[in-house]
C-alpha cells in the first residue's frame, strides 16, 4: 500500500472513533441546557389567601319546635271563647262608632258591618279598644247588640274582663297555664288556634299590653304565615 493511502485510511479511522463522542458530548449539553431552562422558571405562587366560610345563621330553636296542632284543651278553650261580651259590657259603658275592617278580619258570612267601642271606663284614653262584627244593618242597643268579638287591644287592667285581665300579669304564670307552644317575635309572644291570635308584649317579666284577635288566618305555621302589620297594630 502507497504511504498516502495509508495516512488516509488512518484519518478516516480517527474521524470515524470521534463522531459518537461528538455526539454524545451534544446530546449532554443538550440535556443540561433544558435542565437549566426548567430550573431557570419561575416557581409557581400558590394563592394562600384563607376563604371566608360564611356562618350559617342560627336555628331559632323555640319557634322551630313549634307544633300548630299540639295546644292544650285549657288554650284552645280560651282562644275559642275568651270573654263574655254582652256581660262585659252591661258592666263598662263606652263610646262607639263604625269602622272598617282589617284585611285579615274574621268576615262571617252572614250580612253585617265592624263596629269599634273605645274609651271604656276604668280604662285611661285608648287602653281598650274593642272591634265587633254586628250581625244586620244597624248597631241596635249597646247592651244587647247581636255581633261578634272580632279584635281586642288592652294596656290597662281591668277586673271586669276576667280571663282576658292579662295585664301585669307574670310570663312565667300565663304559660303554666296555657302552655309553651306559642311563637315568639322580639318580645311578643303569640299564641294561636284556628286563625284565633293572642298576642302578648312582654315586659321585664310581666305582660305590658296584649291583643286578641279573630281572624281569616288558618295555616299559621310560622311567624312568616302572619301579616306585619298585626304587629305593628298589636298596641
Amino acid at each position: 500500500m502507497p504511504k498516502i493511502d495509508y495516512i488516509f485510511c488512518w484519518v478516516c479511522c480517527l474521524l470515524c472513533a470521534c463522531q459518537p463522542n461528538a455526539e454524545k458530548k451534544a446530546e449532554t449539553a443538550s440535556t443540561i441546557k433544558k435542565q437549566d431552562s426548567i430550573v431557570s422558571k419561575p416557581a409557581i405562587e400558590l394563592d394562600t389567601t384563607a376563604t371566608i366560610l360564611l356562618e350559617p345563621a342560627p336555628i331559632d330553636s323555640h319557634n322551630f319546635y313549634y307544633q300548630p296542632n299540639k295546644n292544650s284543651k285549657e288554650l284552645k278553650r280560651f282562644l275559642t271563647e275568651p270573654i263574655d261580651l254582652p256581660k262585659f259590657k252591661k258592666k263598662n259603658a263606652a263610646n262607639s262608632r263604625a269602622r272598617n275592617g282589617k284585611d285579615y278580619y274574621l268576615k262571617p258570612k252572614e250580612k253585617g258591618f265592624y263596629y269599634n267601642y273605645f274609651l271604656f271606663r276604668g280604662c285611661s284614653d285608648y287602653g281598650l279598644v274593642i272591634d265587633v262584627y254586628m250581625y244586620g244593618e244597624s248597631a241596635g242597643s249597646y247592651s244587647k247588640a247581636n255581633e261578634t268579638l272580632v279584635d281586642l287591644k288592652c294596656r290597662c287592667k281591668l277586673r271586669d274582663l276576667k280571663d282576658l285581665d292579662l295585664v301585669g300579669k307574670k310570663w312565667e304564670t300565663i304559660k303554666e297555664k296555657y302552655g309553651h307552644n306559642y311563637l315568639k317575635l322580639g318580645n311578643k309572644r303569640i299564641y294561636a288556634y284556628k286563625g284565633n291570635l293572642l298576642i302578648l308584649e312582654i315586659g321585664r317579666k310581666n305582660i305590658s299590653s296584649y291583643r286578641y284577635l279573630r281572624t281569616n288566618l288558618r295555616q299559621i305555621k310560622s311567624v312568616d304565615d302572619l301579616p306585619k302589620v298585626i304587629f305593628q297594630e298589636a298596641t
